[in-house]
């Protein structure tokens, strides 16, 4: 195993697939953990850990620079630049929920209608700003959360749309397949717990 030993965190793709109905889905894909490493002294078998990120805890030990390592400048929309942070983690595609327009008449998503300078981003969070905390401030300033989604696509929506007692339909077998989610007392064994925690980004 001394081959998975990088300094890379990036280096090897991990996807974890469901087969369902004669075919693999895709339910978590992130980075195999590669900076660590040892070995039992036992004749084999024995037990190997792996160990695996989505990706977002590697923002952080990315500086929010362009590819030539020089400061962004000029505006760009959010939606622009949560897809170009998101791209430095081999993210190729983050879809955005609806969110509430911010002007009369408005067209395309909201995501999209609004502009952030990069010199505001800079002198807001300094210099030597990561990409997560460019990610962490934008999404919260908005109230916003980021997550993986079933099939390990990437998902922005705003935590207002949390009250909504139905769900997207993706399939049947999540997001209840559309229907009513009701909440439950922490004795029963279904639906949401009325003393669950929620973890925002």
């Amino acid at each position: 195993y001394l081959e998975l030993f990088t300094t890379d965190a990036q280096r090897f793709k991990l996807r974890i697939s469901l087969y369902q109905r004669g075919r693999y889905l895709i339910i978590w894909q992130g980075f195999l953990g590669t900076s660590g490493y040892n070995q039992s002294y036992d004749n084999p078998p024995y037990r190997v850990s792996l160990s695996a990120v989505d990706g977002l805890a590697l923002l952080d030990s990315i500086p929010y620079l362009d590819d030539n390592g020089e400061r962004y400048t000029g505006v760009d929309s959010v939606g622009t630049i949560v897809s170009r942070i998101m791209g430095k983690v081999g993210v190729t595609s983050v879809k955005y929920m609806p969110m509430m327009p911010i002007r009369p008449a408005q067209e395309g998503h909201t995501i999209e209608a609004l502009g952030v300078d990069a010199e505001a981003i800079y002198s807001t969070i300094g210099e030597s700003a990561s990409c997560r905390s460019v990610l962490e401030a934008l999404l919260q300033s908005l109230g916003l959360q980021i997550f993986q989604s079933f099939g390990g696509s990437w998902r922005v929506r705003s935590v207002a749309s949390l009250i909504n007692t139905k769900r997207e339909i993706a399939n049947e077998t999540i997001n209840n397949g559309g229907k009513d989610i009701e909440l439950f007392s922490d004795t029963d064994d279904k639906g949401v717990s009325t003393s669950a925690i929620l973890s925002l980004l």
